[in-house]
């Protein structure tokens, strides 16, 4: 399997605030990452859960959303963690890749989920988030997390 976690597009009253906070950093994070600069066109955004057992293989985050003229491309890929204190699970680090093709490649960075902290990446960067263990496997004890995809135009 590809993914063992639990997600959510509609994030109600809160996905307004989180644009009007992440919108107005697509061009710092671009040139931090020295990514082409873009049109942010649209805000991609998920809660997920991850509990015991739970994971993502890896994989990219570029995908386009359709084949229709409006369609938009992932370029810039971000995560806050956050999650209950004292933290009730241990794994689910976020792997970064190097860019190589899978197999070839011998060096990684591994991401602690810590709580209230953020990271942002091309979206084109190989990543996984390696197996959480969560041995009370109640909901509130997961690792959360906000994803989010700044999307520009094709």
């Amino acid at each position: 399997s590809h993914r063992i976690s639990l997600a959510l597009r509609d994030l109600g009253p809160f996905e307004a605030r989180l644009r009007d906070h992440l919108l107005p950093l697509a061009a710092a994070l671009t040139a931090e990452l020295r990514v082409t600069p873009f049109e942010t066109r649209r805000l991609e955004l998920e809660l997920a859960a991850h509990n015991d057992g739970a994971f993502l293989s890896y994989h990219t985050d570029i995908h386009r959303a359709g084949a229709d003229p409006r369609a938009t491309l992932r370029v810039l890929s971000g995560v806050y963690y956050f999650h209950r204190a004292p933290k009730a699970f241990c794994g689910g680090q976020l792997r970064l890749h190097e860019l190589l093709p899978r197999g070839e490649a011998e060096h990684f960075v591994d991401i602690e989920p810590e709580h209230n902290s953020c990271v942002f990446f091309p979206a084109w960067m190989p990543h996984e988030v390696l197996r959480v263990s969560c041995p009370s496997r109640r909901f509130e004890d997961s690792r959360f997390a906000i994803n989010c995809w700044f999307r520009k135009g094709v």
